[in-house]
């Protein structure tokens, strides 16, 4: 018997009991070793979702706030640049991955950046140009929904803009766009949702570019990857998760031990059953703990939920409440029975004139104009029955429940007049203030807040065209009145449609020559019936609802291709003046306008004169700053019509690239006689003179109005005693015949 056989033969048994130990155990750890491979995957998994969660939970956090920031703007209108900066700068110092917050205008173009430093590419950045991103903000306009894409100045895709339309359709005041750094966004989320020993890759799905590495090798992916996949920001990004080599012995640990060093079947038995048992027990420890984690971070978003939902409540700047909560209040408070001796009244409060002490205090002034406003309406107010609440810029609405009389509703509107009515001191500034109250009785006959609301409001707006400063209460001639101003819309709209518009010229004429040097273009309405509607019954309803811009434009279109025809006839110095209206001027496009009927006829633009009454330039005074630059800079005349009529400042004169006043006819009915309209007359012509102004004066009607004019060296008259306003065809046969000129023999003729 050789050695080895002898030896073989000692320890058979221990052997057999060795190889059969060995056996067993690659047979137990073959099952123990996928139970492991699980139990690994199933942690993978974990932090996936974790992840995950986390990024989906960040990203819903941004589009809420972005949404909430939309809902303030088209609650309270665009808000000044002061509130823009402060609400972003919360923003982006609670959310340091927010690189800069953009408000993208109608236009496309990013107009305010904030914050501004290190951002300043961004601004005037045109979209349109890239046509990619251009596309989806025109749909995200008509449909109102928010996107997300890279940003154009980055290619590298670490920048994503996403886009909030602030409205949708006509109704669209362009974009909040967040631009967000993808890298630290995603290094926030994983530092705070992943544990430790677990490696991460995140790259975007369809560019398959890594947006964030979080890991030192990727060499155990081979055999211990989870690949997730999560829609955020309208981007398919895909979550790769792995353990670190650690991590992996740290979870293999107990089981892989005990079979290598164990020795006995029984040991491996039991540690394998105590491990498992032990990591099913702290699976649920920490399923429960996950459970109680979300559950939490459920009540505390419901806190901040319910917090948002009693601010939407509130009007920020006063405390007062909105629209929203008396839209409710009145909601909740409008079916109640009543007594047979009472009902609720709806007040409508507006001040009056408010643009303009807006325009001379600035809009922070302003606003501590309307707080105190707010606190003097609110300390008036009864406790039992009254709710105030601020629906607009420099309007409020009280409503009154259990009214006994019309007279206690008097009351009640003359007491809050006389709260406005009276003198404000602020910042240095003394100032007068009055209101105007529009009331709506609640009767079985309102069925709805809107119809409360919109009577409330006809009868405000009756107050204002009855001198401001009143009250009115809402009856059926109003509804009349408001059937009647529909009815003249609608044949508005198709008047325009149908083309029924014609212009008018008034000549303007030289008081030294007598020569015709241009015409005041004046628009005339002939409805279907052959009715000619004057601009007073029409324009203000085009102004109140925007179609002011489109008649304006074929207003400008006309004029130019009739002063074409024309300077065509020989006629070449001759000029055309245009009136511009307020809704024009608060129209972005207006300056393309302008300049595309001019290119469109190959005109000079120095021929084009424009038109501003000094009402419409003080009331839109940032507008018309705009504006006058803009068509001063390519080359068109500027005039302001009505001069001296309440508004006239030395200080716009001296700002504001004017080239003519117009003197008003007011002032000229009664020269030479009135001695007032006189003095009067020579200090507006001294003031144009010395500051190199052209004088155009209207409403010259006799023979001593133009000699009196043309002595103090006006420079251009206009009126009924050249011609009242004419046709284009009358005007230019009145040109051919004349020759263009009111030789001093026919201004004898005509007033003999």
């Amino acid at each position: 018997m050789t050695p080895i056989s002898a030896f073989l033969h000692k320890f058979q048994y221990a052997i057999a009991s060795l190889l059969l130990g060995i056996i067993v155990t690659f047979v137990i750890q073959q099952p123990i070793k996928d139970e492991e491979r699980s139990l690994v995957n199933q942690q993978l998994s974990i932090q996936a979702y974790k992840i995950e969660r986390a990024i989906r939970q960040s990203s819903q956090e941004q589009a809420f706030t972005y949404d909430w920031l939309v809902a303030q703007w088209l609650s309270f209108g665009q808000p000044t640049a002061s509130n823009w900066t402060k609400q972003v700068n919360q923003i982006t110092d609670s959310h340091k991955f927010v690189k800069s917050i953009l408000w993208v205008d109608t236009n496309f173009k990013a107009t305010w950046v904030e914050p501004f430093r290190n951002n300043e590419e961004y601004l005037g950045l045109d979209f349109a140009a890239h046509p990619t991103i251009y596309s989806k903000l025109k749909q995200a306009k008509t449909y109102g929904k928010a996107f997300a894409s890279y940003s154009p100045l980055a290619p590298d895709n670490k920048l994503l803009h996403y886009y909030t339309p602030i409205g949708a359709h006509k109704q669209n005041q362009g974009f909040i766009d967040s631009v967000i750094n993808v890298e630290k966004f995603l290094l926030d989320v994983v530092r705070n949702s992943i544990d430790d020993g677990y490696q991460i890759a995140i790259t975007d799905k369809e560019t398959k570019q890594e947006l964030l590495g979080f890991y030192g090798d990727r060499h155990l992916t081979n055999q211990w990857l989870i690949v997730a996949e999560v829609d955020v920001f309208q981007k398919q990004w895909l979550i790769e998760v792995w353990p670190t080599a650690f991590r992996l012995d740290a979870i293999s640990q107990g089981i892989s031990t005990a079979l290598l060093w164990g020795g006995l079947l029984i040991s491996i038995l039991i540690s394998s059953i105590v491990f498992l048992l032990s990591r099913s027990y702290q699976q649920k420890v920490q399923l429960v703990k996950t459970n109680k984690d979300l559950q939490t971070e459920i009540n505390e978003r419901s806190k901040v939920e319910e917090s948002l939902a009693f601010l939407v409540e509130y009007d920020k700047l006063t405390r007062l409440y909105n629209r929203s909560a008396i839209e409710r209040h009145i909601v909740d408070n409008l079916h109640r029975d009543n007594s047979q001796d009472t009902f609720n009244v709806l007040m409508l409060l507006d001040l009056d004139g408010f643009r303009e002490v807006n325009n001379v205090v600035g809009h922070i002034s302003g606003d501590k104009i309307i707080q105190k406003v707010a606190q003097r309406l609110g300390h008036l107010m009864p406790k039992h029955n009254g709710f105030l609440a601020r629906v607009g810029g420099d309007e409020f609405a009280a409503y009154f429940t259990g009214v006994k009389n019309l007279e206690t509703a008097s009351v009640y509107a003359r007491r809050m007049l006389k709260g406005v009515d009276s003198r404000f001191v602020l910042d240095g500034y003394e100032l007068y203030l009055s209101g105007s109250i529009g009331i709506a009785i609640s009767t079985p006959e309102y069925q709805t807040y809107t119809d409360l609301y919109r009577n409330a409001d006809s009868a405000l707006n009756q107050a204002k065209l009855d001198g401001k400063n009143c009250i009115k209460f809402y009856d059926e001639s109003l509804k009349e009145d408001i059937r009647n101003r529909l009815d003249m819309l609608k044949k508005l709209r198709k008047s325009i449609e149908n083309q029924e518009f014609s212009l008018y010229y008034q000549p303007k004429v030289d008081t030294k020559t007598g020569k015709c040097v241009g015409a005041e273009a004046l628009i005339r309405w002939i409805d279907a019936d052959g009715n000619m509607i004057g601009p007073d019954q029409f324009i203000p309803l085009a102004e109140d609802t925007g179609l002011i811009v489109q008649i304006g434009e074929w207003v400008l279109e006309e004029a130019c291709s009739q002063l074409v025809r024309w300077h065509k006839l020989g006629f070449d110095d001759l000029t055309i003046a245009i009136n511009i209206s307020g809704r024009q001027l608060q129209h972005p496009e207006l300056i393309d306008h302008v300049t595309d009927a001019q290119t469109r006829n190959q005109l000079d633009p120095k021929f084009i004169e424009l038109e501003l009454t000094e009402q419409v330039f003080i009331e839109n005074i940032d507008s018309s700053k705009a504006f006058m630059h803009g068509v001063r800079e390519k080359g068109f005349s500027l005039s302001i019509d009505d001069f001296g009529v309440g508004y006239s400042s030395l200080s716009y004169l001296k700002h504001f690239p004017v080239d003519t006043i117009k003197i008003d006819r007011s002032f000229v009915r009664n020269l030479p006689h009135d001695q007032d309209d006189v003095h009067l007359v020579n200090t507006i012509i001294n003031l144009a003179h010395n500051m190199g102004l052209k004088l155009v004066a209207e409403g010259i009607e006799d023979i001593k109005q133009l000699e009196f004019l043309a002595h103090k060296d006006c420079h251009i008259a206009q009126g009924f005693f050249f011609s009242k306003p004419i046709p284009g065809d009358e005007f230019t046969k009145f040109l051919l015949s004349m020759n263009g000129n009111f030789t001093p023999s026919i201004i004898s003729n005509m007033t003999s």
